[in-house]
């Protein structure tokens, strides 16, 4: 088994020991019922695909899989990554190999997606300025009656 794929290609739960080649994702032991499945779980991510220049989101998520005791991990490329060589990732587990300058990952099932104009970036564009004139005619009407009421005081 091999976290955040699945089960290893061309690898078999049996009694005998690993065929050539399969180290990597093979495991052989030597004691009865030492040759148990690994318990898993399985989580979703986003995968991404690059055309036109850019990555963008694929609607469907893809199935994970990892080893109980692991973590979740998504992976996805930063949207400033503009060469189909430089992510290499599928959405399941870490970046690895891949540059954080091109990598990113989250620690949540479906969490690797983009962020996106929301509404709070609405108001915060909009709405710090208009907090600001609302505190600039409070602060100036406030003085504009301060002085009103001490010329009245002094007359």
């Amino acid at each position: 088994f091999v976290d955040y794929v699945g089960l290893s290609a061309g690898v078999t739960y049996g009694c005998a020991p690993c065929g050539e080649g399969t180290e990597d994702t093979c495991e052989t032991c030597d004691t009865s019922d030492c040759n148990t499945i690994t318990e898993t779980d399985t989580f979703q991510c986003y995968k991404y695909t690059f055309a036109d220049s850019k990555w963008s989101k694929n609607e469907e998520k893809v199935t994970c899989h990892k080893m109980k005791a692991s973590a979740i991990a998504c992976n996805m490329p930063k949207e400033e990554t503009t060469e189909e060589d430089s992510y290499t990732g599928n959405g399941c587990g870490g970046c690895g190999e891949m540059t954080d300058a091109n990598c990113g990952t989250c620690s949540t099932g479906s969490c690797n997606e983009w962020e996106t104009d929301s509404a709070a970036t609405g108001i915060s564009f909009f709405g710090i300025p208009i907090v600001a004139a609302l505190f600039y005619f409070d602060v100036n009407c406030f003085t504009f009656i301060v002085l009103r009421k001490y010329e009245a005081i002094l007359l």
